[in-house]
C-alpha cells in the first residue's frame, strides 16, 4: 500500500470525471474536469459542517459548467 493518502478532493475529482466524460461526449478532457472538480470540492467544503451533499452538488455544478463547452 502506498504511503501517500488520497485526499477527498482527489477521490471526488477522479470519480466525477469518470461519470461526466460520457455525459459530455468527450468534448472536455478528463484532466480539465478533474482540475475544476478539485477546486469545486474545496470551494464547497470550505466551512461546511455537513459534507454529505458535496459530491451531488459538485457534480451538478461541474456538469452545468462544462455542458456547453466546445470540443477541444
Amino acid at each position: 500500500m502506498s504511503s501517500v493518502e488520497t485526499q477527498p478532493e482527489d477521490t471526488f475529482a477522479r470519480e466525477v470525471a469518470e461519470r461526466l466524460l460520457p455525459r459530455l461526449g468527450g468534448r472536455v478532457p478528463q484532466q480539465a474536469i478533474e482540475e475544476e472538480a478539485r477546486q469545486t470540492y474545496r470551494s464547497l467544503s470550505q466551512g461546511a459542517r455537513i459534507l454529505d451533499f458535496i459530491p451531488i452538488l459538485g457534480e451538478r455544478d461541474l456538469f452545468l459548467h462544462f455542458r456547453n463547452a466546445p470540443a477541444e
